[in-house]
């Protein structure tokens, strides 16, 4: 099974370095302690020998001392005491050196040594009994000279062993200081290894920090500045070739998520906005609008009223219905009304086209009330009839025919409404250009047309709302308007 990765974290790296350090502190400092302290220890120790040797040389002075005044003053007994004093302290300070020697050069000239000192208390005892042997003056004398001179030659061959012995641990504390030296220098070389591993992993360290950490806050820092220009980017610290610090990359993650609901946010603003300036045209539209249909609405009265005063009853029924459609229009501008009201009203504008071309064009219905209490623009209908019924059948003879259809799929939720006619159609290029502007329909127009009842519709059902056209050359065309989620 494949290890996982570690993720990289800044707490993590620097708990590394950290170790690192320490670490490699840690072991230089016991390397150092233990190097010191065994260093150190030789070298007091080769000194301590140097001081016992000193000091076994002081006592076999005083030793030479005492047995000299022992010879000339009379052998006082206090004297002899006093040699065998310092003749013992001359011996424990051999028996002290060579206990605590390792050079085996030194052991053997301190062997030397305790040989010629062992060979001079040998001496200093046959002096003693030379004097406790006390004969003839004359004899006495020279046997106790003899002796003494024997002492003395004894403690030349003695001084010249110290010197030897002194010389051998001169030349080991040499060598121990020799050795110090090369160690310091072995010890400050690891040491400078030590360092530059240090500063190389310092330098990655701060290089892998400046990556993940640094780098990205930057690239944090310009993309606050960018959306305060207005720019809405993400930002990909490195590209995705930087491993990021993880709470870094969260921080990230979080930053262009932000920055994408800021972006959808100012977008459905801005929709909003248009939306809002489309409605304020559309009212002053309908306020201009309004002034026509009230003009007409009041002359239309009045013709119909001379009508009636001439009895051309029928000239006046179809005047009275044409005011019922711009009374319609007045009251119900700008407002949404139920599919059942619109179709009701429908039929005023359908009745005065029969009229008006007589038996040339059939007016059918396929109606499913099951959703006509659904709501829609005012004047919704009318705008796509009378288009079929103007520029679709209009130039026929005879044989048009207007269908509206309306119906609801249960299976879909959704509702459909469809004016189709079997007029002239409209070829492929007039096609296309009509449902573009219907599509992007700016509200620029004073008429109601195809553009203006689609915008009406999107702006009461959003999204739920669709309309399309289909059409052929010489064979009619049909529109639909579908509506979802009712």
């Amino acid at each position: 099974m494949e290890k996982r990765k570690k993720e990289y974290t800044l707490k993590r790296h620097l708990a590394e370095f950290l170790v690192f350090v320490i670490g490699s502190m840690i072991c230089l400092n016991v390397f150092t302690l233990i190097f010191s302290s065994n260093s150190n220890e030789k070298y007091r120790q080769a000194s301590y020998n140097i001081r016992s040797l000193e000091e076994f040389a002081i006592t076999q002075e005083q030793a030479m001392k005492y047995l000299r005044r022992y010879v000339l003053y009379d052998a006082l007994e206090e004297d002899y005491l006093q040699l065998k004093t310092y003749l013992k302290q001359g011996e424990d300070s051999l028996d002290y050196l060579f206990d605590n020697t390792n050079d085996k050069d030194t052991l053997r000239r301190l062997y030397n040594l305790m040989k010629v000192h062992t060979f001079l208390e040998e001496k200093a005892e046959n002096v003693k009994n030379m004097v406790a042997e006390k004969n003839s003056e004359e004899e006495w004398q020279r046997q106790i000279d003899t002796a003494y001179a024997e002492a003395v030659s004894v403690y030349d061959v003695l001084l010249e062993e110290y010197d030897t012995v002194n010389r051998q641990y001169l030349t080991y504390v040499d060598k121990i200081s020799e050795n110090l030296r090369v160690r310091r220098m072995w010890f400050l070389g690891c040491y400078l290894i030590v360092f530059m591993g240090v500063c190389v992993y310092l330098w990655r360290e701060i290089s892998e920090i400046y990556n993940s950490v640094l780098l990205p806050v930057q690239e944090l820092v310009h993309g606050a500045r960018r959306i305060g220009e207005g720019e809405f980017e993400e930002i990909h610290p490195g590209h995705g070739k930087v491993e990021m610090d993880k709470d870094i990359s969260l921080l990230v993650h979080i930053f262009n998520q932000m920055t994408d609901k800021l972006k959808q946010q100012i977008a459905v603003l801005q929709e909003n906005i248009r939306i809002q300036k489309e409605l304020e045209a559309s009212k002053y539209r309908e306020l201009q609008m309004q002034i026509n249909p009230h003009f007409m609405f009041n002359t239309l009265n009045m013709i119909a009223e001379t009508a009636y005063f001439e009895n051309a009853e029928k000239t006046e029924f179809l005047l009275n219905k044409t005011a019922k459609m711009f009374r319609f229009s007045l009251d119900f501008s700008g407002k949404s009304i139920s599919l059942f009201k619109e179709i009701e009203e429908l039929e005023n504008y359908i009745f005065i086209q029969e009229e008006q071309y007589e038996d040339r064009i059939e007016f059918l219905f396929d109606l499913d009330e099951s959703f006509h209490n659904i709501l829609v623009p005012s004047l919704t209908l009318q705008p796509l009839i009378e288009n079929s019924v103007v520029h679709g059948i209009g130039k026929y003879t005879e044989g048009g025919r207007v269908k509206l259809t309306t119906s609801y799929h249960e299976e879909e939720g959704a509702g459909y409404i469809m004016v189709e006619d079997n007029g002239v159609g409209i070829e492929e290029e007039k096609l296309q250009q009509i449902r573009q502007e219907m599509i992007n329909y700016k509200g620029d127009s004073m008429k109601i047309g195809l553009g203006n009842v689609y915008s009406r519709l999107k702006i009461l059902y959003g999204e739920k709302v669709s309309m399309d056209i289909e059409s052929e050359e010489r064979k009619g065309c049909k529109i639909t308007i579908r509506i979802e989620g009712i």
